[in-house]
């Protein structure tokens, strides 16, 4: 049985693993829980913790918790503002959560915008996951699409978003033969 006063006492905890644990058992226990407010209440402060570590691993919990949280204003806020954190860890895992959050997000234009503008960032993962996330909102969207055209459209921007991350994958794996060709070929 999971002990909701130990993620708590660890949520808030000095020690910044303890803060991480609490938010891995946030992200795993959190549907089960009978304090759902108290446990928002940890996991929205988690979010925000001065370590990046725990905001990325308060991001997965804030993912899998969504479906779960009463206010998804407010949960949405966080993953927002993730989107925008100084760390890319962070980043990439905000635009993964968008992508798995999309159905319950209420500001959904601003959730494109959020993953449209990842999609520039220059580290790979941020970018990769933002092109994922995009491919997986165009087939929700297809998939309640409200007529063929629409659908057609949806899927194939899924296509195009997926083919562009593909190419991106491909291309910097050439990049990284190349150097270890050139690498190996100067010693």
């Amino acid at each position: 049985m999971v002990d909701q006063a130990e993620i708590h006492r660890m949520a808030t905890s000095t020690n910044p693993d303890e803060r991480r644990m609490a938010a891995k058992q946030l992200e795993v226990y959190f549907a089960d829980l009978s304090d759902k407010q108290q446990a928002w209440s940890d996991l929205h402060d988690l979010t925000s913790d001065n370590d990046g570590n725990v905001r990325w691993r308060a991001t997965d919990a804030l993912a899998r918790a969504f479906p779960h949280v009463w206010n998804k204003e407010e949960a949405w806020s966080d993953i927002h503002q993730l989107a925008s954190d100084k760390y890319n860890s962070v980043q990439s895992r905000a635009a993964y959560a968008i992508g798995s959050v999309f159905l319950h997000v209420p500001q959904k234009k601003e959730a494109l915008s959020d993953l449209h503008h990842l999609t520039s960032n220059e580290d790979y993962t941020v970018s990769a996951q933002a092109y994922h996330s995009l491919g997986k909102v165009s087939i929700y969207r297809a998939a309640y699409a409200g007529n063929e055209k629409d659908y057609e459209t949806e899927m194939e921007k899924a296509i195009e978003f997926l083919k562009f991350l593909h190419r991106r994958r491909l291309i910097l794996i050439l990049q990284g033969s190349a150097f270890r060709f050139t690498v190996h070929f100067s010693q």
